[in-house]
């Protein structure tokens, strides 16, 4: 049912668990392996249904050894989000395309924003 909550902003820093973070907000109606959504149960899918913005950092050194790193930004994409990371030296954000938005960058923190 409904847990009656809207999150307007969640801040992840799981050290590379991320993907298991969100696996868990979106129950079992995900399959990883096709970026799809299994509707074979009534789990809530806390991720696309009730949270606004998240903030995490992405860093490949942490989500490589958690099999993330090519899952997460799709994940998030899936349950309607986009993603901008933080411009280095400037006030701002850019939009980021693609799966590996750390190329070139170091380390991150990025911004998931549900379209509206």
């Amino acid at each position: 049912g409904d847990v009656g909550v809207d999150v307007k902003l969640l801040k992840v820093d799981a050290q590379g668990y991320e993907c298991k973070v969100f696996d868990g907000m979106v129950g079992n109606n995900y399959d990883n392996d096709n970026h799809t959504d299994n509707h074979t149960t009534n789990t809530m899918n806390i991720l696309a249904d009730k949270v606004d913005f998240i903030k995490f950092e992405y860093a490949s050194r942490w989500l490589d050894p958690q099999n993330c790193t090519d899952e997460l930004l799709p994940k998030l994409r899936h349950h309607g989000f986009d993603i901008y990371g933080k411009l280095f030296r400037k006030a701002g954000f850019r939009k980021l395309i693609g799966n590996h938005p750390d190329q070139g960058i170091k380390r991150s923190s990025k911004i998931s924003e549900k379209g509206f």
